[in-house]
């Protein structure tokens, strides 16, 4: 009689699994374990593991944004071909850059928009810090409208996104070859001038990977803002502190972008640059300290 019983349970349980759409093998478990070993879930499983990760969100966020930026320049680039070598052109990324911020989980601040706004000519200098910083590119684009990127000649390779910079009128220079540089660059400023256009320059002439300080500045921007005898407006960007390439971590954060007074250059002469280099550099790395402060203190909190 017990046995009958215990049979008839056994018969009941194999019953209620097959509702279920799973078998049984007379183990108790093994539905259970073909559910956990299959490769949806042990795919499923590995990328919640992954994405708890530092290393892979920090490649994570650097690849998709790259594929991202690229994917955008490829769309805009059939609107540029129409007016090639406009300034404008790289505006057209700007929608794609805020929602690329968003998905960094970084808010971009911008401070004192109107200076960038004047219609002018003027040598834009900015620090230098990372990738990320085609993000303040695309912000401040839509403000100043005309802005001549100066940029390294590498960045060529990088299509189609470089057909887009060119398309905007960059100027690619070899940092290794200073006189050919800086001959582009003074070449340049007749076109400046004409169509009252920001030149984009980064003053360091790499990326600064310390967040201290700023980097020491080099002299080709400020030679090409005394021969033409047009300002230089320093645009000071906190440090990226939620970036670390040593640790490879890429968090959430703060940045706030400081448009400085300009610095007129009208009446010097090239015997000036020394002083005019050391005083720009002075002021940007006084408001870098300030800002990096105040992004630090609003993190705490």
């Amino acid at each position: 009689m017990v046995f009958l019983i215990e049979e008839e349970q056994r018969n009941s349980v194999k019953q209620n699994v097959q509702i279920y759409g799973e078998y049984y093998n007379g183990s108790g478990i093994s539905w259970l374990l073909d559910v956990f070993t299959s490769w949806e879930t042990l795919f499923a499983i590995a990328f919640l593991i992954l994405i708890r990760n530092n290393l892979t969100i920090y490649y994570i966020k650097f690849i998709f944004g790259y594929i991202v930026i690229n994917l955008c320049a490829l769309t805009v680039i059939p609107l540029c071909l129409f007016r090639p070598k406009n300034p404008s052109n790289f505006c057209h990324i700007y929608p794609y850059v805020v929602s690329l911020t968003k998905f960094y989980g970084v808010k971009w601040e911008l401070r004192g928009s109107e200076i960038l706004a004047v219609d002018r000519a003027a040598v834009l200098m900015i620090n230098h810090q990372s990738v990320a910083d085609l993000n303040v590119l695309g912000s401040i684009y839509p403000t100043i409208k005309k802005g001549v990127l100066v940029i390294r000649r590498l960045v060529m390779f990088s299509f189609p996104l470089s057909l887009l910079i060119y398309l905007s009128s960059a100027i690619f220079i070899d940092r290794t070859n200073g006189k050919s540089a800086n001959e582009k660059l003074l070449r340049s400023i007749g076109f400046i001038k004409k169509i009252k256009a920001k030149l984009i320059i980064f003053p360091e002439g790499k990326r600064n990977l310390n967040g201290d300080t700023l980097l020491p500045f080099k002299k080709g921007g400020f030679r090409l803002a005394i021969s033409g005898q047009i300002p230089i407006i320093p645009l000071v960007i906190s440090p990226y502190y939620f970036i670390d390439p040593k640790k490879k971590l890429f968090t959430h954060g703060n940045v706030i972008m400081k448009v400085l007074e300009p610095i007129s250059t009208e009446g010097l002469t090239i015997d000036d640059i020394d002083e005019l280099v050391e005083n720009t550099q002075k002021l940007m790395c006084a408001e870098y300290k300030r800002l990096k402060d105040e992004v630090l203190a609003k993190d705490s909190i």
